[in-house]
């Protein structure tokens, strides 16, 4: 989806702070509350709603997308991530590839933002978006590295595939897990871990889903997302 990119992604240079609590020894819970998270909304896009409950939350897609962002109040060096979550539904694909145009949806990005030099200059701050320079405010003097996404994909072609979005180099692709659950008739059930081997700086943990260009509707249940 173009709306993620050119420059929109330097809103995730500085959220605000929030915290990482330990779990065990060697893994800690990501915070599933409310107060965890923060929702962006794309300019002319309805966003997604998401529903809260006692133990993790609901996004509900309608034709909508949204990303929704857990910052790092530190940047630390994230070794692994493991999701557990349930996608109730499909997205509606045709004969174009998953991710060309017209077809750039996905049931579930699970991102990394990583810290790196590129920062916002004078004419770049002119032409952002209000919602983006709003959060702008925020800014903790990190720069902007590149964002890494590990989709669930839907598209069997994609099988073992990665890119560079075409938007934009700082957002790289990785079509890591295919939702084999016929065309949505049954839930596809999510419990994996990613494994990272570079040691790069993470600013903030980005979860994606969107049905935008597909007129798709769904839901994804986040269960649990734990780092190490």
């Amino acid at each position: 989806m173009a709306k993620y990119f050119i420059f929109q992604v330097a809103l995730l240079t500085g959220l605000v702070s929030l915290t990482v609590q330990a779990n065990s020894a060697d893994w800690e819970s990501v915070g599933l509350l409310s107060s965890d998270w923060r929702q962006l909304q794309y300019s002319g896009v309805p966003a997604n709603q998401v529903e809260f409950l006692d133990k993790g939350f609901v996004i509900r897609v309608d034709c909508s997308a949204s990303p929704l962002i857990f910052p790092l109040k530190k940047s630390r060096v994230i070794r692994e991530v493991m999701i557990e979550a349930q996608i109730e539904g499909s997205l509606k694909l045709g004969s174009e590839l998953q991710g060309g145009k017209g077809a750039d949806d996905f049931l579930l990005r699970v991102g990394l933002v990583y810290e790196g030099e590129r920062r916002l200059n004078f004419l770049e701050k002119l032409w952002t978006p209000d919602w983006i320079a709003k959060l702008l405010n925020y800014v903790n003097g990190r720069g902007l590295g590149s964002i890494e996404f590990y989709n669930v994909y839907s598209d069997v072609r994609l099988k073992g595939k990665a890119r560079t979005h075409p938007e934009s180099d700082l957002i790289k692709e990785n079509f890591w897990k295919l939702n084999d659950s016929p065309k949505g008739t049954q839930p596809y059930s999510l419990n994996a871990a990613i494994s990272f081997p570079e040691e790069k700086k993470v600013m903030a943990f980005w979860l994606g889903s969107d049905g935008d260009d597909t007129q798709s509707r769904y839901d994804v249940k986040i269960h649990s997302l734990k780092v190490r």
